[in-house]
């Protein structure tokens, strides 16, 4: 499990969950990022939207996560530190991660 993570009770976690993220339902999916928790830790609203957008484009892009992977270490935000503890995570999965609600 990544750091700053938030899983909802009852939860069944079968893969791996990515860093700054919120998980719910039976089956474990991602609900969104862990907002609250990123704010607790100082982080500023820039950041937190770019961990958003990275977010949005792994999960809601439409594109598998190898491609989701390659677009966003191709873009501007793979310089932010959290972009690249995302990115490292999936990486180093075994399971994969944890599917969109």
């Amino acid at each position: 499990i990544g750091s700053l993570c938030m899983i909802g009770g009852g939860a069944e976690v079968r893969k791996d969950v990515p860093p700054f993220s919120l998980v719910g339902g039976g089956d474990a999916k991602f609900s969104g990022i862990n907002r609250i928790g990123l704010k607790r830790r100082g982080k500023d609203s820039e950041t937190i939207q770019t961990i958003k957008s990275v977010y949005f484009t792994l999960y809601n892009s439409g594109l598998n996560v190898s491609d989701a992977v390659r677009m966003i270490a191709g873009s501007p935000d793979a310089a932010l530190a959290e972009v690249q503890e995302i990115l490292t995570f999936i990486s180093l999965s075994k399971r994969g991660i944890i599917g969109p609600a």
